[in-house]
């Protein structure tokens, strides 16, 4: 009997399914942490699986959902995008990686998961899809300005940085560096790859825009 390959096993019991349910859990609420902001600011909070299109200036959540069509994308993608929905730059990640065979997951924090639990998961759903489908680049996206995930998760520190005039951008970036090569670090050690993995900083100013994406070096 022919053994199916391992693109064509989709059981649930799979590390990339169970991957997915550990996600969808522990993301659930993340459209909730950003309702009020997105309304005080007159935009909207878009909710969807990974192959939903992202629309402009909102709040981008593009989480996994299991389905049919969402393996297979996975089993087939070439790049793999992890990035937070923030209204301010979700938009701006799905523009630098317009191809079709690009998954995006875009979630509270994105890259910036100060959270262990997480952290856990979203990189045990990265590396799973990267060792299940077609070992693809993945590119890893965090802000500056203040992330909301990000600040919710360390108890409103990071806010209390940025305004902080003793500390502000400069400060901030480099505490933000840290939970960027904290997820790098975490793919590294599952298994994926150093020149596989490229990790990105958005900066933005103090008008929201996106005034610089640095290129941010990986390191075992």
């Amino acid at each position: 009997m022919n053994m199916p390959t391992h693109h064509e096993i989709t059981s649930e019991q799979t590390p990339l399914t169970l991957a997915i349910s550990a996600v969808k859990k522990l993301h659930a609420g993340d459209p909730d942490l950003v309702r009020e902001g997105a309304k005080h600011h007159g935009v909207q909070v878009t909710e969807g699986g990974l192959l939903k299109p992202v629309e402009p200036h909102a709040y981008n959540f593009r989480s996994p959902e299991g389905t049919a069509q969402e393996l297979d994308a996975l089993a087939h993608a070439k790049k793999i995008v992890v990035g937070c929905m923030d209204y301010r730059q979700s938009d701006r990640i799905a523009k630098e990686h317009p191809e079709a065979d690009t998954i995006l997951f875009l979630n509270a924090g994105g890259v910036a998961q100060p959270n262990a639990d997480r952290l856990q998961a979203d990189t045990d759903f990265v590396a799973a899809a990267y060792k299940q489908g077609q070992e693809p680049d993945v590119h890893l996206y965090y802000h500056t300005g203040v992330c909301g995930g990000a600040n919710h998760f360390t108890d409103g520190k990071m806010k209390q940085i940025h305004d902080d005039p003793s500390q502000g951008d400069m400060v901030e970036k480099t505490e933000m560096d840290v939970f960027g090569k904290q997820y790098t670090q975490a793919l590294i050690d599952r298994g994926i790859p150093q020149e596989k993995l490229h990790l990105y900083r958005i900066d933005l100013d103090a008008k929201n825009a996106v005034v610089d994406i640095a290129s941010i070096p990986v390191h075992k």
